[in-house]
């Protein structure tokens, strides 16, 4: 939600998976696109973002089938899941949905979105994945991912719109992979989880530049808009990074950033987290207060609330 509107989550108004449906009045990409005369298509691969909560606004073609598989690869029976861990669909399943739509509207402006869930718990990778990556299923599905946006890319150049059509490929969070005694995600808020990948091919744009600014998932909105020549909304919480596009682009002090996760106290009767980024520093508010410098101390392993009191007080 906070990808397709450019707020941040107590604007937008959803704060945990399940819990939460976008409200109507919220504006999305899709919605400002579609008024545009953009088409606009999507296929997810997971059960947080069936229609039912909300983040389907604006979208012609919403492709939300979770349940079509009954066999694996290798022919084995798909035994659904139960309690614990959501529904999904394969990658190349997704790719599967949405490639006819994509043929239908290659000769018009449309907007695509393509949701895969695969790098995420449980890890279940795919032959011939699940073998060569036999020590590390996580990586599997990464490898596997990577393969499945291949298979997309390929199609935009077999469509001939690869060459003029804007990519943007991020996440929504990582995994703790064990850093601070986090495994999956969610219940913690270190960067461990929270620092994500962003790629963005930008027809025209600098190629092989790599940016050391921070930035959030609240910009994607205003920076797509900007670069088709969209004036974003001035109640957007984003901003636009288009100018970190451009050849000869000068770095400069990192925005303020929000984050949160509210999903311990609304779905496990914990603690939520409040995380803040100012500069160097990161405010985490929860029910252990932590202060890090995460240019000398990327791991947040040195707590500073302490050393700092005045710095932790402003944040």
């Amino acid at each position: 939600s906070t990808m397709m509107t450019g707020k941040v989550p107590f604007t937008h108004g959803i704060r945990d998976n399940g819990l939460f449906i976008l409200a109507e009045e919220q504006e999305t990409l899709a919605e400002i696109l579609k008024k545009e005369g953009y088409a606009c298509g999507a296929a997810i691969g997971a059960f947080p973002l069936l229609s039912r909560f909300g983040v389907d606004q604006g979208f012609d073609f919403y492709d939300e089938r979770l349940g079509g598989e009954f066999e694996d690869p290798e022919g084995n029976r798909v035994i659904r899941k139960k309690r614990l861990f959501f529904d999904e669909r394969k990658a190349a399943l997704v790719n599967e949905s949405i490639f006819p739509w994509l043929d239908e509207h290659k000769d018009e402006p449309f907007f695509a979105w393509l949701h895969y869930f695969d790098p995420h718990h449980p890890h279940e990778p795919p032959p011939p994945y699940n073998h060569r990556f036999a020590d590390d299923l996580y990586l599997g599905e990464i490898a596997y991912s990577d393969e499945c946006i291949g298979v997309l890319v390929d199609k935009l150049k077999e469509m001939g719109v690869y060459d003029n059509t804007m990519i943007v490929f991020l996440s929504d969070h990582g995994e703790g992979r064990g850093q601070h005694n986090e495994y999956t995600h969610s219940l913690l808020a270190y960067n461990s989880t929270l620092h994500v990948p962003l790629v963005i091919k930008n027809p025209g744009g600098a190629k092989g530049q790599r940016i050391s600014k921070r930035v959030g998932t609240v910009d994607l909105l205003p920076t797509i808009l900007k670069r088709i020549g969209i004036e974003p909304a001035d109640d957007l919480q984003g901003v636009s990074l288009i100018d970190c596009l451009n050849p000869g682009f000068q770095e400069s002090e990192p925005q303020t950033l929000y984050a949160e996760t509210l999903s311990p106290r609304l779905t496990h009767g914990l603690g939520e987290i409040r995380a803040f980024y100012d500069g160097e520093y990161k405010y985490l508010h929860g029910p252990r207060k932590e202060l890090f410098n995460i240019a000398e101390d990327p791991d947040e392993l040195n707590n500073l609330i302490e050393a700092e009191p005045e710095v932790a007080s402003r944040m």
